[in-house]
């Protein structure tokens, strides 16, 4: 045998055990998966969706508007001296929410403002790797954060606006904070 064809031959054999550690990782990878949707859904086994509020009555005779509701960055979970969950929380469902309510009440003056677009814009967990110390600036884990603590939030504000409007859209886009790994695509 020749030279070249020991080195390919070793060239071969690499692929192939290369081959076989992607396909033991792509089959760790699809139990994984399962074990991750299993913890999802058993979390959620136990919530009761909320009830659903009585729509206000719609004019014929004003100008259409629509109003739009941008929340992004909130990175619930985070904690520090002035900000934590509790302060989100009054935050984005008393505050945020009580201006809405006024800003709604006024604009139905003059329009008819029968629906909202609700944006949730990207970062609305904190995560807890993105900086060397940010393991001991939260108060929850990224699952806790992800799955329970920013959906109900945003599902409590999404909810409080259905009091406003009869239809309300939710557009919802992802950031780099809380996820699993690097961001592709």
């Amino acid at each position: 045998m020749k030279r070249e064809d020991f080195e390919e031959m070793a060239e071969v054999e690499g692929l192939r055990r290369e081959l076989e550690s992607a396909n033991k990782t792509v089959s760790e990878m699809a139990g994984l998966h399962d074990v991750v949707r299993e913890v999802i859904l058993s979390a959620l086994r136990d919530v009761q969706p909320p009830a659903m509020p009585k729509m206000p009555a719609r004019s014929r005779r004003k100008r259409k508007e629509i109003a739009v509701s941008h929340l992004s960055d909130w990175q619930i979970g985070a904690l520090t001296d002035s900000y934590n969950l509790t302060v989100a929380r009054e935050m984005i469902l008393g505050q945020l929410l009580n201006v809405v309510t006024k800003l709604v009440a006024e604009r139905q003056v003059v329009s008819d403002v029968d629906e909202c677009v609700v944006l949730l814009g990207g970062d609305m967990v904190d995560g807890s790797a993105l900086r060397p110390t940010q393991a001991w600036e939260v108060e929850s884990t990224v699952y806790t954060q992800a799955v329970h603590d920013c959906p109900r939030l945003m599902a409590d504000f999404v909810l409080g606006v259905t009091s406003l409007f009869r239809k309300v859209h939710v557009e919802c886009v992802r950031g780099n904070h809380g996820r699993n790994g690097a961001m592709k695509g």
